[in-house]
């Protein structure tokens, strides 16, 4: 298919869009809050990713979701809501909103995090605060808002799509039908002027007909050879090394 065939089918397929994206599982999400602006400095400087000392999980007791809302534009209702249903320390919320703020020394992780995860946590001092809260920003529209996609780079092969101007900390995908590519999406600083009516997202995409990313969590590239290397989890740690962390959506319903 050709450039405007490509883009037609793109956006025929994210249609759906919300505004809210969700994915299936609590450790993508956990990542996904470590790789954002206020993630662990060491962990995420270790795979290439890069953030801060302290990190927050943000659960919203009412809807029984964790949550984090990312900007992708200058203004508020630019943000995009990523959630997660999973909850694997459903009996430690009590608990963990009782003490709220953690030394990543705390045992209590031991349950919320896999061994070797925690272990770095522990070794590079990181702080988690877990905050209980609820995302209410769509309660005070009028009236819905019109959502406005746009396609502003679409790539023709995944190195260059990740590692084209700087190494992407994390994209989402969307699982193809049978033979049908996998969209592979991030969100673009959007610039363009912002309506009442209308909220507008830029994507930088990459039709990926090979299924590269399916049951993978992170795309590793070796920043000596540029080789990429599709992973479930991270096996090792070295400087070449920087990961991508792949977010597979559920669903683009509002929580």
């Amino acid at each position: 298919m050709n450039l405007q065939q490509a883009v037609t089918s793109i956006l025929t397929r994210l249609k759906d869009f919300t505004g809210y994206i969700e994915i299936s599982n609590f450790m993508d999400f956990v990542y996904f809050n470590m790789s954002s602006d206020g993630g662990p400095e060491g962990v995420m400087g270790m795979l290439g990713m890069g953030a801060s000392k302290e990190m927050s999980l943000n659960y919203d007791p009412e809807r029984k979701i964790f949550y984090s809302r990312v900007l992708s534009g200058p203004q508020d209702s630019n943000a995009i809501t990523v959630f997660t249903r999973d909850n694997p320390i459903a009996q430690k919320i009590g608990e963990l909103s009782e003490k709220f703020h953690f030394d990543c020394k705390d045992k209590i992780l031991d349950s919320v995090f896999p061994a070797k995860l925690h272990e770095a946590l522990k070794s590079q001092k990181n702080h988690i605060t877990f905050v209980q809260s609820s995302d209410a920003t769509q309660f005070n529209e009028p009236k819905p808002q019109k959502i406005s996609l746009r396609v502003e780079t679409l790539y023709h092969n995944i190195l260059s799509y990740i590692s084209g101007f700087s190494q992407a900390k994390s994209i989402f995908a969307v699982e193809g039908a049978g033979a049908e590519p996998d969209i592979l999406f991030s969100f673009n600083f959007a610039m363009f002027p912002q309506t009442d009516q209308v909220v507008n997202y830029q994507l930088d995409v990459f039709l990926d007909p090979a299924h590269l990313t399916r049951g993978k969590r992170f795309i590793r590239v070796d920043t000596e050879t540029f080789k990429a290397t599709y992973l479930e989890n991270v096996d090792e740690i070295r400087m070449n090394y920087q990961y991508t962390l792949v977010l597979h959506v559920k669903s683009f319903k509002k929580p």
